[in-house]
């Protein structure tokens, strides 16, 4: 997937929170350079555009948590993704096949 982003066959879009989500873990196991590293690499992606939480995301984020009982996070990836306009949401929460608005595909069942 991430290939074929890097040579821009797949346009890439994703929210400012999936940097909050990847940085959790090497800060919660105190590896601050692990945790810098991954905002490196992460900020500086190729062909991956960073969508900030405005007003009207948060406000569909939140929509899309009432009426499919999502995680927050997934709630704002998943507002992201439709107001971008994308065609498809990768994740791995099992919750995300009840999303009717975009096509989830669910990463583990893609191994």
């Amino acid at each position: 997937m991430f290939d074929r982003i890097e040579r821009g066959h797949n346009a890439a879009v994703t929210s400012t929170v999936t940097l909050l989500e990847l940085l959790v873990q090497p800060y919660r196991d105190q590896k601050e350079e692990l945790a810098q590293k991954i905002f490196a690499l992460s900020s500086t992606y190729p062909k991956i555009e960073w969508m900030p939480v405005s007003l009207t995301l948060a406000d569909r984020a939140a929509e899309l948590r009432a009426r499919y009982r999502l995680s927050t996070p997934d709630a704002i990836q998943l507002a992201t993704a439709i107001t971008c306009k994308a065609t498809r949401f990768y994740g791995n929460d099992r919750s995300l096949r009840r999303v009717k608005e975009i096509e989830c595909c669910i990463l583990d069942d893609l191994i």
